[in-house]
């Protein structure tokens, strides 16, 4: 269950008491049934007792030369460089929802990785992005936004790591993916600024503009590879029971 399915019966229970309400005495089968249905939507809501409903949502912030403090930044920078931010989650989102992405043209769900933009960062300069769609889990499951976030950060962690923690970062997602990603930090290192990303109360941030350089450079085409290994093996047990 979901945010939208906890607020639509939130929304259902409000009408059905108004319209009990609004019933006069002698409509007593419509009241009946309006009781009735009613009681089940108390019971469906028992399910959300204990939780509450939780927004996805992430900060991105900047410094560097198109930034002026946390009075703002060039408006030829913030445009380009939010939207590239949101191409990568839509593609990695997709990369991990569908594996392989059209070499070209669009891309499948935009609207399902929508984000929006909410309010600036405290402290610094930057925004507070959120989930657009409003579908986040009231129990545990991922939303797909909060997937594609959390995966965003991974490569950008794993691209000032070592090889083998960034061929893990990249290892299910989509060139065309990985693409969005050295397009966003290309563009900061053009302008010789850096990013931070906080995501579920952790912080990721490039140190300077040069070692954007260098995490974009690992993100190059030429340097990701996909080569197929093959294993043999046998097996040396029996399954349960069957001797199989």
């Amino acid at each position: 269950m979901n945010v939208h399915e906890y607020r639509f019966l939130l929304a259902d229970r409000g009408a059905l008491k108004r319209l009990i309400s609004e019933t006069r005495p002698d409509e007593v089968i419509e009241r009946m049934s309006f009781e009735y249905r009613l009681s089940q939507v108390e019971e469906e809501l028992k399910a959300y007792e204990g939780y509450s409903p939780e927004v996805v949502a992430a900060e991105l912030t900047f410094r560097g030369k198109p930034v002026f403090g946390s009075r703002g930044g060039s408006a030829n920078f913030l445009p380009n460089i939010t939207q590239k931010f949101a191409t990568a989650i839509h593609y990695i989102g997709a990369s991990q929802k569908y594996m392989n992405l059209s070499p070209s043209g669009a891309v499948r769900d935009k609207k399902e990785y929508e984000l929006m933009i909410t309010d600036t960062a405290l402290g610094s300069f930057g925004f507070r992005v959120e989930e657009a769609s409003q579908q986040p889990s009231l129990i545990g499951e991922l939303t797909p936004v909060e997937r594609a976030i959390g995966g965003f950060k991974s490569i950008l962690e794993a691209s000032v790591g070592p090889d083998s923690q960034l061929a893990e970062a990249i290892g299910d997602a989509d060139i065309r993916a990985i693409k969005a990603v050295r397009y966003f930090l290309d563009d900061l290192a053009k302008e010789d600024a850096v990013c931070a990303l906080e995501f579920k109360g952790d912080v990721f941030s490039f140190r300077d503009a040069s070692q954007v350089k260098r995490s974009s450079d690992r993100l190059n085409q030429d340097n990701v590879r996909e080569n197929e290994v093959e294993f043999s093996g046998r097996f040396q047990g029996f399954l349960p029971k069957s001797r199989r």
